[in-house]
Parts: C-alpha cells; sequence; structure tokens
C-alpha cells in the first residue's frame, strides 16, 4: 500500500511525484542535469526548499475557458489564514505551494511531455524569483500569458529546455520504441 507520508522529509517539505513518478517522461525529465537543476531548487538545500512542489495528471486539461487544449500547467498556491490552499503567492515560503499539472495525451508525445514538465517547472522558479526580487516582475498569475512566456523564452531559460531534449538520446530511443 502506497503511504502518502513516505513523501515528506522530517522538516515537512515536499516534492510530490506520487502521480507521474511512472512516467517514462517524468522519470527522464528528472534524470537530465537540466531537470535536476530546477527540481533541486525545490528540494532541501535549494532556494525554495520551503515551497512545497506537486506534480498531478489531469486528462484532457484545458484553460480557463475550457476550450484550449494544455499540454501542462503551473498554478501558485498560497495557504490561507483559514487553512485553505487558494491561488496566490506568499513571501512566507512555508505557505507557498506549486502544483504542476501535466495532460498525459500531449500531442507531442514523449518527449513533448518531458519538455513540458521542465517548462511548467520553470513558470514556477519564475515566480519564486520574481517574490523574491519584486523588481524583476509580477508573478505568472498576474501577468498575461504572453508575458509569461517572454521570460520562459529567454536564451537561457529556452536553451535550458533545448539541451535537455537534444541530449537525451534515452528520451528519443523511448519514443521510438513506444511509437514502434
Amino acid at each position: 500500500m502506497e503511504n502518502p507520508v513516505k513523501f515528506f522529509d522530517p522538516d515537512g517539505r515536499i516534492v510530490d511525484d506520487s502521480q507521474v513518478k511512472d512516467d517514462q517522461a517524468y522519470i527522464d525529465f528528472i534524470s537530465t542535469e537540466e531537470g535536476k537543476k530546477y527540481i533541486s531548487q525545490f528540494q532541501e538545500g535549494g532556494d525554495f526548499e520551503d515551497v512545497l512542489l506537486i506534480f498531478e495528471k489531469v486528462e484532457n486539461l484545458t484553460d480557463k475557458s475550457g476550450f484550449i487544449p494544455l499540454n501542462g500547467q503551473c498554478i501558485a498556491k498560497t495557504l490561507t489564514e483559514e487553512g485553505k490552499w487558494d491561488r496566490g503567492s506568499s513571501k512566507d515560503f512555508s505557505k507557498m505551494m506549486f502544483t504542476i499539472q501535466i495532460n498525459p495525451q500531449n500531442k507531442n508525445g514523449h518527449i513533448g511531455r518531458a519538455n513540458t514538465y521542465l517548462h511548467e517547472v520553470q513558470h514556477a522558479v519564475d515566480d519564486m524569483e520574481a517574490i523574491v526580487d519584486p523588481q524583476r516582475g509580477q508573478i505568472n498569475f498576474q501577468r498575461t500569458w504572453y508575458e509569461q512566456h517572454a521570460r520562459l523564452d529567454t536564451k537561457e531559460w529556452y536553451q535550458d529546455r533545448l539541451n535537455m531534449l537534444k541530449k537525451s538520446k534515452l528520451m528519443a530511443k523511448n519514443e521510438r520504441e513506444r511509437i514502434f
């Protein structure tokens, strides 16, 4: 039987990947240098170690309108005084959570899902950097879709996604085996 408590470390921090841990695209993502670079920021010793990071599979994921299919999304939440999670942010990192939602029917297949994992975690890092340094700009849910992606498509962040895909021969091999 799965024990949900096993995902908590002694200090109460968490990176919960229980819903996606068997997804080969996720396994490939976290095995790359780039995947480790971004995930480690939410693990013990990382800049955002007190922030919860939860991965979820969401079938038929769509935008708020319900019409546009999405490959994934990152939702920032904060713990309210009533003890509920609501969209928002907090300078108290122990009251922050990011839910990374991944659509298993990603139209770009296995490699597309691996790229989506990295892209959505980059959104979480981008939000946290904006909270730490307000001069850098607003956090994602305060910006338009275009403003959010303008930063993620800067050379460094885009290059990390490209490098992950180029270096991962295992990803390409897994995708070939899945198709053939």
